[in-house]
């Protein structure tokens, strides 16, 4: 497994409207990936979201992260530059302590129906 980092800023000097969010990671079993979403919370900045997607090469996460900025995480975001960092120790501290993104939307809810949340089981 791969994983990759990325800078992700605001369109034309704006702030990045996703870095107001809680930061978070989220599973995506399927395709296998991880994909990690480093917010204001641990940034201590609004100019940017740290992203980070883990996946089993290169090529996927780095497919990953465009694809999550055209139509996933991002989508509804003016993002502007994107700019690869290295994966430090740093970051990976903040990876490893950083909620589940269904774990948080649950605690925050309180059970409330929501896409994110699981299925009920039977």
């Amino acid at each position: 497994m791969v994983t990759k980092v990325w800078k992700v800023y605001g369109r034309n000097g704006h702030r990045q409207s996703r870095s107001f969010y809680p930061s978070s990671y989220l599973e995506i079993k399927d395709r296998n990936v991880i994909i990690y979403e480093m917010n204001s919370d641990v940034t201590g900045t609004n100019e940017y979201t740290l992203f980070a997607v883990t996946a089993e090469n290169e090529a996927l996460a780095k497919d990953e992260c465009r694809g999550q900025i055209s139509d996933g995480v991002f989508e509804n975001v003016n993002v502007g530059r994107r700019e690869e960092v290295p994966l430090t120790d740093e970051i990976r501290e903040i990876m490893a302590t950083i909620p589940n993104l269904r774990d948080l939307y649950k605690s925050e809810n309180e059970g409330k129906k929501h896409n994110i949340s699981e299925p009920e089981r039977d």
